[in-house]
């Protein structure tokens, strides 16, 4: 066996991953969080949150999904400001599959979808080798 199940998944292309004694919190405060942060910074993004993992689905998953789905996960905060700018929180997903990523800034892979030309949703690449390398070197 090499993965057990998680049944509140949306998805069956989307792994859960777990590590005991406190790894978990490690490689998301000092390895993944900064990564995040980075990425967001670069893209010059302040107001953004990671999609809860039970709602993350896959490219492949697209075709299975109503459109209900992106706007109650994706799109359902959308408001409109006075002098009608639109204000809404990015969303992401951390993703261990390269396919969905397929662009590249400062060593980050990224994908996205966009509402128009406007990105309102990313999928961030991490390699579990390195996140591995990541806990060999740190605990």
């Amino acid at each position: 066996m090499i993965i057990d199940e998680y049944q509140n998944a949306k998805s069956v292309y989307v792994p859960y991953l777990s590590f005991k004694d406190g790894a978990h919190k490690k490689l998301n405060e000092e390895y993944i969080s900064p990564l995040i942060k980075r990425f967001f910074e670069l893209k010059k993004i302040d107001n953004y949150e990671e999609l809860n993992k039970e709602d993350m689905i896959s490219d492949k998953d697209f075709n299975n999904f109503k459109i209900d789905y992106f706007y109650e996960y994706i799109i359902g905060d959308i408001s409109k400001r006075e002098g009608g700018k639109i204000i809404h929180k990015i969303r992401y997903s951390i993703t261990f599959d390269k396919d969905l990523t397929p662009k590249e800034e400062d060593g980050i892979y990224y994908g996205e979808i966009n509402l128009g030309c406007k990105p309102i949703f990313y999928y961030i690449y991490f390699d579990l080798q390195d996140m591995l390398r990541f806990l060999k070197q740190n605990i």
